[in-house]
């Protein structure tokens, strides 16, 4: 491989890596006080995981909301009703309180842990 080669694979992967460019499968479409507002790749519990553990890694309160569509997804509060309708899972983190919970939307993922 050429030198100059190097040079452009470097950049690339720089790109990749940088916070809310590819590669992490989630983007904070914005945020507002505590809430973070997300869109995941694709509807997956590991995405999200990932996604509200650097989020709310050095806060003491914090809540994520999650979206499987860009063009659903909130960027600051009020939300809509279609927006809130459009979302596919909520992560809350209160280390004062000591919650720690997820929701998610029954249609998807029925059970207690869902609206």
């Amino acid at each position: 491989m050429k030198a100059s080669n190097y040079g452009v694979l470097a950049l690339i992967a720089a790109v990749l890596l940088l916070p809310g460019c590819g590669g992490k499968g989630w983007k904070e479409t914005g945020s507002q006080g505590a809430f973070h507002f997300v869109v995941v790749d694709e509807d997956s519990l590991q995405l999200m995981q990932a996604a509200a553990e650097e989020i709310c890694a050095r806060r003491r309160i914090c809540s994520v909301i999650f979206w499987a569509e860009r063009a659903k997804a909130a960027t600051r509060l009020p939300m809509t009703d279609a927006r809130i309708a459009a979302q596919i899972g909520r992560y809350d983190l209160n280390k004062n309180t000591g919650r720690d919970s997820w929701m998610f939307r029954c249609a998807d993922r029925p059970g207690p842990n869902c609206y």
